[in-house]
């Protein structure tokens, strides 16, 4: 198994745990799956794609990028529910409903992984969350002060 699908399968490790101090329980697909995980909220079933990075964009920024999609597919074309986004390096989970995510590419500043957490992903953030989020290049990015 190659780096990448190593990094791949701790990032789809580290969002079922996160799930499971959560209260969710959570299990792995087939690598065939278009989704990596299946969250059970007790109520529904949520199939999530888990996206892990340890890239940024540039040396000097503390924002991960992570690609959603290849530039001639979109979002839509995801047979998922949602999206996990995990910084690898320091354990943390992003969670995002698919209708908050871009076309491209997401990038997350490291210190606002908290503010996309899995309560919130499940519960649907209001409509204007989106304001809180500055696009550039179709990626947008967690830029928001607290």
């Amino acid at each position: 198994m190659n780096n990448n699908k190593l990094k791949g399968r701790a990032g789809e490790y580290l969002a079922c745990f996160d799930a499971n101090i959560n209260g969710y329980s959570c299990s792995f697909t087939t690598e065939e799956s278009e989704y990596d995980i299946i969250l059970d909220t007790g109520k529904k079933l949520i199939k999530v794609q888990v996206k892990s990075s340890t890239y940024s964009r540039s040396k000097t920024s503390d924002s991960l990028s992570f690609t959603v999609c290849r530039r001639n597919s979109t979002i839509s074309e995801y047979n998922v529910d949602m999206f996990a986004f995990v910084d690898i390096e320091n354990r943390t989970v992003a969670w995002m409903d698919i209708d908050k995510v871009s076309k491209y590419r997401v990038s997350i500043k490291r210190n606002k992984f908290s503010l996309f957490d899995i309560n919130s992903a499940l519960h649907k953030l209001p409509k204007n969350f989106m304001k809180n989020m500055i696009k550039r290049h179709n990626t947008y990015y967690a830029d928001i002060s607290i």
